[in-house]
Parts: C-alpha cells; sequence; structure tokens
C-alpha cells in the first residue's frame, strides 16, 4: 500500500521481506528515496536508494509506486529529476524482497529507464494489480506538451516505447482509470455520473481478441473501487465503493456485500491462505479495516488510526500498519490489534 502525496515526507510505501518483517520505502524532506528494513536482532536499519541513481543524473525524486507480488517479489517505479530539470522514469521488476542493503543498491542501479515522450514531466505512477500469469502494467501520468496525459506499459519490459493511454467511446472524463488484465491487458474506468459506470475495455490486439466488461449492480453514488489479485487466474476481484462495498469476485457478475459503510475511499486490498483484508479512508482521512477469516464472513469495520498511514501483509494472515507519524501496529487475522506489537518506527 502507498501514500502519494501525504504532506509529511512525500511518497510512503510498505512490504514485508522473506521471513515476514517489514520494508518501508519513504523519501525525505530533500526528495530522497529511502528504504527501511527491520529484524529483530538489530531493529530498524536505513539505506539511501537514491544513491544508486546519482550516476544517471537523478537528483530529487517526483513521484513512485512500490507494489509487493503475491510470491512476495516486489515491483519499484521511481520518476526522478536530474540536474536540468529533465524527468527520468526507473522500473525495476521481480526483486527478492530478502535482499540486502547492497543487493537493493544494486538493483536500483541496474533497474530499467522507461522511454517516454521527450519532456515528460511524471506526476503520478500507479501499477495494476500483480496478477500470476499476467504483464505488471504501470499507468504513468504527466504533463506532456503543457497538457495532462497517460501512458502505460510493461514493467517487465519497460525498456520499449510506452504507449500513449487512448480510452474507448465513453470513457474519457473519468472518475478514476486503472490498467491491468482481465484475460487481456485492458483498462479500467469508473464514470459515476455517465451511462457507462464501472467499465473495462481490453487495448487493441493485434489479432482482433477483445474483451468488455460491464460491472452491473454498482453501489449508489460509486465514487471508488479497487482491484485485486483473486483465485481465478488473470481475471482480479474489483471492489467498488458508494453507499455501501462490494466484490466482484473473478468474472461473477453478481456482486457480493462487504460493508455497510458509504462515502468510503478505498486504499488496499490483501488476501493470503489465512484472511482477507480490505482498508479505506472515510472523509475525514481515518483508516478503517474489514477482514474475513478464510472462508468465513465479513466482520465489522474497525478504525486502525486517525493518522494517514500505509498497510502491508503480516505472517499467517496478519497485518502491519505504519502511520506517516512513525507508529507501528499490527492486527491479527480477525482484524483485532495486537497490543504487544505496538510500536514505533524512527522515520
Amino acid at each position: 500500500m502507498k501514500i502519494n502525496d501525504c504532506g509529511q515526507g512525500g511518497p510512503f510505501f510498505a512490504a514485508v521481506d522473506h521471513v515476514g518483517q517489514p520494508l518501508l520505502f519513504r523519501t525525505d524532506a530533500d526528495q530522497r528515496l529511502h528504504l527501511m528494513r527491520f529484524s529483530v536482532e538489530r531493529g530498524w536499519r536505513r539505506v539511501c536508494l537514491s544513491t544508486a541513481l546519482q550516476a544517471s543524473g537523478s537528483l530529487r525524486v517526483a513521484c513512485a509506486d512500490v507494489r509487493q507480488m503475491g510470491d512476495g517479489r516486489i515491483v519499484l517505479a521511481v520518476s526522478t529529476i536530474d540536474r536540468e530539470g529533465q524527468h527520468r522514469l526507473h522500473v525495476a521488476c521481480g526483486l527478492p524482497c530478502g535482499l540486502d542493503d547492497e543487493g537493493w543498491l544494486a538493483a536500483m542501479r541496474g533497474a530499467q529507464q522507461a522511454v517516454l515522450p521527450e519532456g515528460t514531466q511524471v506526476s503520478r505512477l500507479d501499477f495494476g494489480p500483480l496478477q500470476a500469469g499476467a504483464p505488471p502494467l504501470l499507468l504513468v501520468t504527466g504533463q506532456c506538451e503543457g497538457e495532462e496525459r497517460h501512458w502505460y506499459l510493461n514493467a517487465a519490459a519497460a525498456f520499449v516505447p510506452a504507449r500513449a493511454l487512448r480510452t474507448p467511446d465513453g470513457m474519457d472524463g473519468a472518475a478514476g482509470y486503472a490498467v491491468g488484465c482481465f484475460r487481456l491487458p485492458g483498462l479500467w474506468a469508473l464514470c459515476p455520473r455517465g451511462c457507462e459506470g464501472l467499465r473495462f475495455s481490453s487495448f487493441p490486439e493485434a489479432f482482433g481478441w477483445k474483451v468488455e466488461v460491464q460491472y452491473a449492480g454498482l453501489p449508489a453514488d460509486a465514487a471508488s473501487f479497487r482491484l485485486a489479485a483473486g483465485v481465478v487466474p488473470n481475471v482480479p476481484d474489483l471492489f467498488a465503493a458508494g453507499d455501501r462495498i462490494v466484490v466482484y469476485r473473478g468474472g461473477n457478475g453478481v456482486p457480493q456485500l462487504v460493508s455497510e459503510t458509504s462515502d468510503a475511499r478505498l486504499l488496499w486490498a490483501a488476501q493470503d491462505s489465512c484472511a482477507e483484508h480490505l482498508a479505506w479512508a472515510d472523509a475525514e482521512q481515518a483508516l478503517w479495516m474489514v477482514s474475513r477469516p478464510k472462508r468465513g464472513a465479513w466482520g465489522a469495520p474497525r478504525m486502525l488510526t486517525r493518522e494517514r498511514a500505509v498497510l502491508a501483509s503480516a505472517p499467517d494472515g496478519g497485518v502491519n500498519a505504519f502511520s506517516v507519524g512513525g507508529k507501528w501496529l499490527q492486527f491479527g487475522v480477525d482484524g483485532q490489534p495486537l497490543a504487544a506489537h505496538a510500536a514505533s518506527v524512527p522515520l
């Protein structure tokens, strides 16, 4: 999970390493990207990943996205600004989560530079759902020739020039976009005020194959959706929020109720062999979560913190929460807090 513009240090991301301990990626006041790793024996350790990018002339981080695959591997995209004000997009895919400090620095030095139109100023990066058997797609938003534009690329082959995102008919001006795969690579768009509602449309394909999906039965006033890897290969689950929160499982067009909560801005979803969790922010930016033990029912929503925070999966179906103020909270399979594990992070 990430915070892109939290106002307290910039981009902030959480993941977990090969033994279940936290990995935190965060930029400092100088817009340099740091990785913080935790171990029981040594506590928190910090390494500046931006130092590995200095050879390319990159100085400041403009924006970033970091996600973790189901098997633990990391995908990372960082847009930096060099001395002349030019933006460079660095992409690394499939990084082992158990790297040591030198391994992370080497991974950053070896990151591919994506090919964007000359003069592009990148303002936002968003990976699509990371699914087995599907390419890890990255949505790039930026300014080019005085206009906001969007591109997409395969993070596993970032050396291939990014493609301009061309929205199909009826999907222009959507409240939210996401790229990913529903059997074929394509685009999700939420148009709450139009007749299109929430829709997936695959990108043009060389052999003329096409996938179109319309999500019926959306909650009233739907304004947020979140994609998550599910049990159907190459078809994600989709959570949608409006006057309630529902989930569409794989290709099932009938939504299932998750919570009666209204006005939620969906932020994070995760599941493993033990549990499933969904988190959102309310109107005051407080962070909430609802949990479901494997083969069980969704429980009651629980407020985790009033501070902005990021989440990451923990071993055995648990959840780690890290606030921008430096609090580290842990929650169990049922979403209940594990008071004995409350701690702090030297951000």
